[in-house]
């Protein structure tokens, strides 16, 4: 349910704990299974989006709260780098 996956990932926001999220992907490359398991620092939420740190990407991405099929908080620590700023993200 996005309420709670959105409940969620507002409390490991504010305690700073990585999350690891199963993910439906909108686009995927080539012979890449849309569904994925990632490890997440969250660093923004703006529903129905947030952004953050992908472990797997290793990049800074946005995504959409209705595509995560399940969230779990671990108990790994992160910071937010002091020069993030949030992008615009689509409406």
């Amino acid at each position: 349910e996005a309420g709670t996956i959105a409940k969620i990932l507002n409390e490991a926001f504010q305690k700073r704990l990585q999350v690891e999220i199963e993910y439906l992907s909108h686009s995927v490359a080539s012979g890449e299974s849309p569904q994925r398991i990632r490890r997440v620092d969250v660093y923004h939420i703006r529903e129905p989006y947030f952004e953050g740190y992908c472990h797997f990407r290793k990049d800074v991405r946005q995504f959409r709260i209705d595509r995560i099929l399940d969230v779990k908080p671990t108990w790994e620590r992160y910071t937010i780098p002091a020069d993030f700023v949030p992008t615009t993200m689509a409406e």
